[in-house]
Order: structure tokens, then sequence, then C-alpha cells
């Protein structure tokens, strides 16, 4: 083989693997499903898409919610397909669910959106916060351990619409006194390449 095609197999090779990541996803949700937001974790090929799950407590019993592909859709459901509590109708090229354009379906009111994450991104993850939550006049991205200075964060409205973009630092203000009063996800970026999705309330 020389060296053009050892190139061109090995460019193969990666696109398959960025169409078939394992990477957990962040889904977040709002409105009465808000409950079952969280890191969904890969398990398997479904209808020749990634199929993820995550398993939850709720009102004393143990319930495991799917992001899955439907043979015609994605959906996010309680393990029965047809009983779907979001919805979306585009289909990427890839293995992986769509990030925006979820549609309320069972779960009556609210929005869904997704984030594909690194696998190591559970853990910082769990160690960055927004505060005030809610707020009025600007919140602060905080991070527990603060590893990381220069973010790039962008704010969407509940249907994934960028509202604001910028940089700032760790546990630096971010001015948000124009935004109108409701419910927005602030997708945080660091440097390290990974990259979170965090809800906060505009009062």
């Amino acid at each position: 083989m020389n060296k053009k095609n050892f190139y061109i197999c090995l460019f193969i090779l990666m696109l398959i693997i960025k169409m078939h990541s394992q990477n957990p996803i962040n889904v977040q949700i709002t409105g009465n499903c808000s409950n079952i937001s969280g890191i969904y974790t890969y398990i398997n090929l479904l209808n020749g898409k990634n199929n993820y799950s995550k398993d939850f407590v709720i009102d004393g019993n143990s319930v495991t919610v799917y992001v899955s592909f439907d043979g015609t859709n994605w959906v996010l459901h309680n393990g029965t397909i047809s009983d779907t509590g979001f919805i979306n109708l585009t289909i990427p090229n890839t293995l992986n669910p769509p990030t925006n354009n979820w549609q309320a379906s069972n779960c009556v009111n609210g929005s869904m959106i997704i984030n594909e994450m690194l696998h190591l991104e559970k853990f910082e993850n769990d160690q960055i916060f927004i505060y005030p939550n809610p707020s009025y006049e600007y919140i602060i991205i905080q991070n527990e351990f603060n590893d990381y200075n220069i973010i790039n964060y962008k704010i969407m409205d509940l249907v994934g619409n960028k509202i604001k973009t910028g940089f700032c630092n760790f546990n630096e203000k971010i001015n948000i006194d124009e935004l109108s009063s409701g419910n927005y996800f602030i997708e945080i970026k660091i440097l390290n390449g990974n990259s979170f999705i965090k809800k906060f309330v505009k009062k």
C-alpha cells in the first residue's frame, strides 16, 4: 500500500470512529420531565443508530429512560418506544442523536437539548456550577477546582437558538441583564476541548 492509499484508509477509519462515537451524552430537559435530565451512556446499536440509557428512581420506582432511534425518528422513551417523552424528526448522518429541535410529546411542556461528552467529562461536569440560579443581572460559571482559565460560552434559548456568546474566566460575572425572563441553556467549552451544557433561569 502506498502512502496516499494509507492516508485515505486512515481518514476513512477516523471518520467511521467519529460517526460511531460511544461517548456519553448530556441530556438537559426543562419542564415537567426535568427530573430525567442527566448523563446518558451508550449501551448498544438499535435500528442502526446508537442507543443510550440512564437509570432513575422516580416516586420510589426504578425507571430506565432511553434515547433511541425507532427506525424512523429519534425518541426519548421509558422502554416502550411508542411511549415517547420527546421526539426529533432530524436524522443526522452520524450514529449519534441530534442535539437540537426536540419536540415535547408525553412530556407536555419544556424542552430538550443534547450535548455529546468525552468520557472524562462526567467527573468534571459535577464540578461546574452556575450561580446565582435563578439570577436577575448576572451569572457566574464556577469550577470547584478552577483547573482551566479562559472558557468560551454560548447562551441558548429552549429550542437551541443562540442568544449570546463570549469568552470569560471561571468565577467571572457574565451579564444577562438584557435577557428576557425565562429558562436558558449555557454551553461551556474549555481549553482541553471538553464542553458542558447547564441550565439557568433569568428572573
